[in-house]
C-alpha cells in the first residue's frame, strides 16, 4: 500500500504551517523572494556573483574580509528620524521601502521618510580573524574546499 503524506486525519488542518499568512512579515517576505526568485536564471546569477573569486581573491577576503567588499555584500546603517540605527545589507530599496538584513537574518523594514541617513560602513559583515584559531593545513583544507563551490 502506499503511503500519503500528510497522513490523512493525523493532524488537524489549523496544525500545519499557513503559508498564505504567516505570523510574522518576515516569514511572508522570505517565501515571496524565494518564489519570485528561484528560476534557472536568477540562481545562475548568483552563482556567478558570488564564485566569481579566485584563490588569491578568496584567502584575501578570508584573511582581510573589509578590504574588498563586493556592492551586494556592503553592510549600511540607516538612522531613523527617531534616532534609531539599523544596521545591515540593503536588500530592497523602493520608493516606498528599504529593507535591511542583519548579520543574524533579521529583516528590517523602513519608510524612506523616516530615514535621516542610509550610509554605506566600511567594514564587512564578514567577522576579521576567521583563520586564527585553524592549523595552517586546516586553512589550506578550507580554502581548497571554497575553491570547489564555483
Amino acid at each position: 500500500m502506499d503511503q500519503v503524506y500528510p497522513i490523512p486525519d493525523a493532524k488537524a488542518q489549523s496544525d500545519y504551517r499557513n503559508y498564505d499568512k504567516p505570523t510574522r512579515d518576515t516569514v511572508r517576505e522570505f517565501y515571496r523572494q524565494n518564489h519570485q526568485n528561484q528560476t534557472y536564471a536568477f540562481v545562475q546569477q548568483k552563482r556567478d556573483e558570488f564564485l566569481r573569486l579566485d584563490r588569491r581573491q578568496i584567502l584575501e577576503s578570508l584573511l582581510e574580509p573589509s578590504k574588498t567588499i563586493a556592492p551586494e555584500y556592503r553592510t549600511h546603517v540607516a538612522v531613523t528620524e527617531d534616532g534609531r540605527s539599523v544596521i545591515g545589507l540593503v536588500v530592497k530599496q523602493t520608493a516606498d521601502t528599504v529593507a535591511l538584513v542583519n548579520a543574524a537574518g533579521r529583516l528590517t523594514e523602513l519608510a524612506p521618510a523616516a530615514i535621516d541617513a542610509l550610509e554605506p560602513l566600511p567594514t564587512s559583515l564578514m567577522p576579521e580573524h576567521l583563520l586564527r584559531d585553524l592549523t595552517a593545513g586546516q586553512a589550506a583544507d578550507l580554502l581548497a574546499y571554497l575553491e570547489t563551490l564555483k
